[in-house]
């Protein structure tokens, strides 16, 4: 359970070309490239995220027992693999982180209660209008338990600027259709942001659940933004959740 994070890390997790920082290739992607890709400075020092993806890798290097300069060779497996050539990463990592976090859930958590991945909003609550910003919804995981809706995961490898509101909104609309159906349900989002400003909405947000990161440990204490990103959950965590759901 403690070491699901790794695995995927191992299958989404991706470097960034970087030609500007002497004796590198790259960086891992833990935030927008722009600002692993800025030059350093003229004393020749690190951006601050440049210096934070350093830390990454070294703690992914100490995790799995191998030199730094191994860890690229050892992520980003599933768009190494040959259907995947060439592709958009976006929609293909979105997708598969949803089905490695319910595949953690199943494999690690409690065996009390089932989860269906991208579930029509419209089947989960039928008869019931979803005023959420999609036409039409669809529910990442959707936690069910003797035939009833529990509670629903959303799952956002990164959290983009302009979808911020999404999330809050989409809670108040689940959580409201559920009332026509079930007493009450949970709501957590599930990511891998590591940005303080696109997580801050939703970690103060009173209607979500919890805000869960893949590993909470890289960001709060390798990363050092234990300051404004405490309040997040560990994956870990969300697992051992479930034994109460």
């Amino acid at each position: 359970m403690a070491t699901a994070w790794s695995g995927i890390y191992q299958a989404l997790l991706w470097y960034e070309s970087i030609a500007i920082i002497p004796g590198r290739t790259g960086l891992p992607h833990i935030i927008d490239a722009n600002r692993l890709t800025s030059p350093i400075s003229a004393r020749g020092e690190l951006r601050v995220w440049q210096a934070r993806a350093v830390a990454v890798e070294k703690y992914l290097a100490d995790q799995w027992d191998v030199d730094p300069s191994r860890i690229a060779g050892m992520v980003d497996k599933l768009m190494k693999m040959p259907p995947y050539a060439g592709l958009q990463r976006q929609n293909i990592v979105g997708s598969a982180f949803a089905g490695l976090v319910k595949h953690a859930m199943e494999l690690f958590g409690s065996q009390k209660v089932t989860y269906e991945l991208e579930v029509a909003g419209e089947k989960a609550f039928p008869g019931v209008q979803l005023p959420t910003r999609t036409g039409e919804p669809f529910i990442d995981i959707l936690v069910r338990k003797e035939g009833r809706n529990q509670g629903i995961i959303s799952t956002k490898w990164s959290i983009r600027h302009d979808r911020i509101n999404d999330l809050t909104s989409e809670c108040r609309a689940y959580k409201n259709a559920a009332r026509f159906t079930d007493t009450q349900i949970f709501y957590y989002v599930a990511t891998n942001e590591y940005d303080p400003a696109r997580v801050e909405k939703p970690l103060t947000d009173k209607c979500i659940d919890g805000v869960v990161h893949v590993h909470k440990p890289l960001v709060t204490e390798v990363s050092g933004l234990n300051g404004r990103l405490t309040e997040f959950l560990d994956l870990s965590e969300l697992i051992r959740h479930s034994n109460k759901w």
